[in-house]
Formats: C-alpha cells, sequence, structure tokens
C-alpha cells in the first residue's frame, strides 16, 4: 500500500475495517505517520529504501543491480508508477535497453510517451 503526503508532518489514517457478508469481523486501530522531507538514515535494504533515495538512486541501481534475481526484493512491477514520468521512463527504457532487459508492461508504458522505438 502507498500513501501521499503532501508535507512533512504528523498523519493519522482511519481504521482499517474487515466484513464477511456484510457484517464486521475486525478493525485495526488507527496508524500515526511521522512524515519527514528526507530519509534520517542511509541503509538501504530494500528497493523501496532505494526508491525512496530519488530518481537518480533508483536509475543507478537499475543499472547495477541483478534486477532478474530480485535484488534487495526488486520486481518490475515496482517501477510502473514511476514510469508516468516521462522523463524518468526515457532514461530507465535506455539502461533495460542497454541491459537486453525486457518487461512486457516496462515497454507499454512507450504507448503513453510516444516511443514508437519501445512499441516497435
Amino acid at each position: 500500500v502507498q500513501f501521499y503526503f503532501p508535507r512533512p508532518g504528523r498523519f493519522a489514517s482511519a481504521p482499517v475495517y474487515c466484513s464477511v457478508d456484510g457484517r464486521g469481523v475486525a478493525m485495526s486501530t488507527p496508524v500515526k505517520y511521522n512524515v519527514v522531507g528526507s530519509l534520517s538514515s542511509s541503509e538501504v535494504e530494500t528497493f523501496a529504501d532505494v526508491n525512496q533515495a530519488g530518481d537518480a538512486a533508483t536509475l543507478s541501481f537499475l543499472r547495477d543491480a541483478d534486477l532478474l534475481g530480485g535484488e534487495k526484493g526488486f520486481t518490475f512491477g515496482q517501477l510502473y508508477p514511476l514510469l508516468r514520468k516521462e522523463a524518468f521512463y526515457r532514461e530507465a527504457i535506455g539502461v533495460l535497453r542497454v541491459r537486453g532487459l525486457f518487461d512486457r508492461t516496462v515497454w507499454g508504458y512507450g504507448f503513453c510517451h510516444g516511443d514508437a522505438k519501445a512499441c516497435a
């Protein structure tokens, strides 16, 4: 699950409800989030950590990591939301093209960005 926060600060979520056949069977407690402008630690253990470090870190990871082996829990599906930004898409597809790596959905973003080479 991903959340968007418009600015750093303290935020609370609504509880999550679970029902079966229209009957409430469980409810979580609200979760409080402390949203910061930048990470306070530089530990990178998962692809999500890499992604939080920004586009440059993500592109560097795409250049160097064992993507097919799932290094740091990477899956191509984690890239899909990032590919909506045309500038990121163009750089990422260039990296993957050089590395000879193909993911059907990644290349499918070529239609969104008018990239005839990716659609061929």
